[in-house]
């Protein structure tokens, strides 16, 4: 029995050996003051034209007494840029830097390190991650039409902030964004239509009054004197929110920067 025991005994201290040194090896060890340069991302130019090759530029730094190499990768959205590989010795710094085919929509540019090591073992960095340089590229205007150039520009804006919800914010936010800007043309025409129909209706009104005050042989009443004027500031702002919705660049413009706005507010308050 006693024999079995110090069996057991011998078999415990053995895994303890053997598997204690590799999970404490496996931990990353946390690099202070190392890493990016917070918020440092720029740009070979800053005209971005859909088409175009720009270069994308960040620095790292090691502010630490060990040597540390590992890797930077660049994204465009979602999407791998470039990779770069580095070694930072102590107290060095190193600018790392990817080609970036430039192409038309929202884009969210920006760096990290997903791995590094001192050594052979694991690190995390301080700094791993660079500021997000965000973009909204229009496409080339090929069309000499002044109402298809007009008709582009709407379509950018609303693209912008659709593409905006789906890269920054949860799905439920995305599909009502996608849902809101899909009934909006509609919502627009008709809206439009009943501010003319209403104003001319007004407009009628009012002519009927004058009637009425003219063959009224100077008694006219007091319901009648007031609600000319009021006649007159209601077709005013009839004529301003017509005015507003008939324009498509006025009134999309508006309601992209209220949109775009509210997601940015939505992003920074309740996402992170």
């Amino acid at each position: 029995m006693e024999t079995k025991k110090l069996n057991i005994f011998v078999t415990v201290a053995m895994l303890v050996f053997v598997f204690v040194p590799v999970f404490s090896f496996a931990e990353d060890t946390i690099v202070k003051n190392a890493g990016f340069a917070p918020g440092n991302i720029w740009f070979s130019q800053n005209d971005f034209t859909p088409g175009s090759t720009v270069k994308i530029y960040t620095i790292l730094w090691n502010g630490g007494k060990d040597t540390i190499t590992g890797e930077v990768v660049f994204y465009d959205n979602a999407s791998v840029v470039g990779k770069v590989a580095f070694s930072l010795p102590s107290l060095g710094t190193k600018i790392a830097s990817a080609d970036w085919k430039v192409t038309d929509g929202y884009h969210k540019v920006y760096a990290v390190v997903p791995t590094s090591e001192i050594g052979t073992n694991g690190a995390t960095l301080e700094y791993t991650k660079t500021d997000e340089s965000e973009h909204f590229i229009g496409a080339p205007i090929k069309s000499t039409s002044p109402t298809s150039t007009a008709q582009q520009i709407v379509n950018e804006k609303v693209n912008f902030a659709k593409e905006y919800a789906v890269e920054n914010l949860p799905t439920p936010i995305t599909e009502t964004t996608q849902s809101f800007f899909g009934k909006v043309e509609p919502m627009r025409t008709s809206v439009k239509t009943w501010t003319d129909n209403t104003s001319s209706s007004v407009r009628k009104n009012i002519e009927t009054l004058n009637e009425k005050i003219k063959n009224s042989e100077g008694k006219t009443d007091v319901w009648s004197m007031v609600k000319k004027p009021l006649d007159y500031v209601y077709i005013f702002a009839l004529t301003i929110v017509g005015v507003v919705l008939g324009n498509s660049i006025i009134f999309y413009s508006v309601s992209f920067v209220l949109v775009f706005l509210l997601l940015r507010f939505i992003k920074r308050r309740f996402i992170f």
